[in-house]
């Protein structure tokens, strides 16, 4: 595990997957992660109800004074099995990332992106920037992204009698950071995990 403080940079995104019901919803089925920052031995996989959530121990950055100029990029490939029940389709798609930590406000800059897609429909990528100038010391910040995934794929997909109840969740999560001259740092990671990632599934009836 990696020391957490005001030193190193905290990244978490929770990838949560919720939905009106387990039993009853969606029934997941994860896979094993696979990327340059996670693997079977350091990635744990939770399935809580509504909810599905990958914990990454490995796939943080770490570029620290001293260091000459340059980049770190980890990144981490992950896929949950799904089976939806009939009559119900997906209205809103819900992404968060709960990340903290510190970096130099000149010289550095990060960035935390997912690209997910689910039942082959693609997600409007979601990123999290720290630019260079900004001066970033967090232990802990949680940003969303809500999309209408009704416009992605339309309630008359999901509502077919004859859809194929089983499909994919799909995303690639990548963490970066740079350091552009010597003296700048920027570093992600935690004392508990280097990444969550969350994604809250919104469900609701057919005809409704």
């Amino acid at each position: 595990m990696k020391k957490l403080i005001c030193g190193p940079m905290l990244v978490g995104g929770l990838l949560a997957l919720s939905q009106l019901g387990y039993g009853d919803t969606v029934k997941w089925t994860p896979t094993t992660p696979a990327g340059s920052g996670c693997n079977s031995s350091n990635t744990q996989v939770f399935v809580f109800g509504d909810t599905v959530s990958w914990v990454f121990d490995s796939l943080g950055v770490d570029l620290t004074a001293g260091f000459p100029p340059g980049s770190s990029n980890k990144y981490c490939a992950i896929r949950a099995g799904a089976e939806v029940a009939q009559g119900i389709y997906l209205a809103e798609l819900k992404q968060s990332l709960t990340f903290g930590g510190i970096k130099s406000k000149d010289g550095s800059r990060g960035a935390i992106t997912t690209n997910s897609t689910f039942f082959g429909y693609s997600v409007s990528p979601f990123q999290i920037t720290l630019p260079e100038g900004m001066d970033f010391n967090q232990a802990l910040v949680t940003r969303d992204r809500v999309d209408n995934f009704a416009v992605i794929a339309p309630p008359n997909y999901w509502c077919n009698p004859n859809r194929n109840p089983r499909g994919l969740f799909t995303s690639r999560i990548a963490v970066n950071g740079q350091v552009t001259r010597p003296g700048a740092s920027i570093s992600i990671s935690a004392q508990q995990f280097d990444v969550k990632f969350e994604a809250t599934f919104g469900w609701r009836p057919c005809g409704v």
